[in-house]
């Protein structure tokens, strides 16, 4: 048995074996028309077709979380109204691509998670270099890493219980009377020491030595719970 008959069933089995080639990558190219957070974002492709669009590999702060507005507002920014290429893969359960966009040559994802305003999405990603990139983020204390409490990562803060009326109780904080009306003023905490807002899931709700009810809109938000 010659050298050659051994070594090409091991490159064979060694090509099988890899868990993507370069051909499974499909490039789109389009205008971003719309920015929904600092992770997702709609197209217009040219063949006048709408594509939403999901950062791969990274996670933004939800809606209601500290730093939520700069991060899109940075997307905003960097590529609304511009061409982008994306690389991409496959789909979310949603419908969404899944993809890595570049504006000329600058790579969002890795952006956003450099400037601290995203997280590197570990659980679905292995990526070096935004691991690398959220290293530097929180060492620098840049974007959401400079808040001295750790901040709850999108994916915990969406695991919270949903407040569908004041009456819920909720574990981590007071509950709120049934017989009060529904009102902004009494589902969140202030700190009236460090005018940190806390909001009804956070476990600082209602704990602090000085503070008050308030609104959604005093004080800066909690950069563990959003305020």
């Amino acid at each position: 048995m010659n050298r050659l008959s051994i070594i090409l069933p091991l490159l064979l089995a060694a090509c099988l074996a890899s868990p993507a080639t370069a051909a499974e990558t499909k490039t789109l190219t389009g205008k971003v028309i719309r920015v929904a957070d600092g992770d997702t974002l709609t197209i217009l492709a040219a063949d006048k077709t709408q594509e939403r669009i999901r950062f791969a590999g990274i996670d933004a702060p939800e809606k209601k979380q500290a730093y939520s507005a700069k991060s899109k507002a940075a997307v905003v920014k960097a590529a609304k109204g511009k061409q982008v290429r994306i690389l991409w893969r496959e789909r979310d359960k949603y419908g969404r691509i899944l993809g890595h966009i570049y504006v000329d040559d600058l790579w969002l994802n890795h952006s956003q998670v450099e400037q601290g305003l995203a997280w590197h999405f570990k659980k679905y990603s292995k990526n070096k270099r935004l691991a690398a990139a959220e290293v530097l983020a929180r060492k620098k204390k840049r974007g959401l890493w400079a808040e001295s409490a750790e901040p709850m990562p999108p994916w915990e803060f969406r695991r919270l219980p949903k407040r569908s009326s004041p009456g819920l109780s909720i574990t981590k904080g007071p509950a709120v009377p049934n017989s009060v009306k529904a009102s902004t003023e009494l589902m969140h905490w202030l700190n009236t020491s460090s005018n940190v807002r806390h909001n009804a899931g956070c476990r600082w709700y209602g704990k602090t030595k000085l503070g008050h009810k308030c609104g959604e809109d005093e004080g800066k938000a909690c950069g563990i719970c959003g305020g």
